[in-house]
């Protein structure tokens, strides 16, 4: 497997990469600052740019037969159309390389009519990233997790398509969520659905 990663230097998006080498995948990330990817590994490539450089979109996606969107914010929760627009750009270029399966990270509060308001901006783009999804042709997964926290994988988690896999308040573990990205890159079920994962 030769995997593109978009994100590769976020909580979950370095996980993903790291967990893929592990695998003894191929990675190719796209870094607008590549000195944060500080894993080193004969398998990774890294091409430096931004989401709106179509020639490092092209290059990263070189012999991908998959990519995982793992665009995020940090901590900044403010109304944002960073993550659509990236999307944007990372659909036309997956789409004109021939890339069809892809795995983007979203938000468990996607399944939910109300929320708590500082959520409501940042939820709003994750909407519009996975209109993006369901506009295009690909074999999109939208991954929507609940709250993300730094532990161990478990290997314990349970998935649902279209709905949260429980009710009241949920978590999951950031390498957990990675192992989910890889897995939905490979397996048919998922294909062109929204799913919630959590412990």
């Amino acid at each position: 497997m030769h995997l593109a990663v978009f994100g590769g230097t976020g909580r979950t998006g370095s996980r993903v990469l790291a967990l893929a080498l592990a695998r003894g995948w191929t990675v190719t990330a796209l870094a607008r600052n590549p000195q944060k990817i500080t894993v080193t590994d004969a398998l990774l490539t890294v091409i430096a740019g931004e989401l709106n450089d179509t020639e490092a979109l092209r290059q990263t996606l070189v012999k991908a037969d998959a990519a995982v969107i793992a665009l995020g914010t940090g901590v900044d929760l403010q109304a944002t159309q960073l993550l659509s627009q990236g999307t944007a750009q990372i659909v036309t270029a997956l789409t004109a390389a021939g890339v069809q399966r892809v795995a983007c990270l979203l938000s468990g509060w996607l399944f939910y009519a109300t929320m708590p308001p500082q959520f409501i901006e940042i939820t709003r783009d994750h909407a519009r990233q996975l209109a993006l999804l369901e506009a295009s042709s690909l074999e999109w997964v939208a991954v929507c997790p609940p709250a993300l926290i730094d532990r161990a994988a478990r290997h314990a988690y349970k998935v649902a398509i279209n709905q949260m896999p429980g009710v009241g308040y949920m978590e999951i573990g950031v390498d957990d969520v990675a192992d989910f990205l890889l897995r939905a890159v490979v397996e048919p079920e998922y294909v062109r659905q929204k799913v919630g994962i959590a412990d």
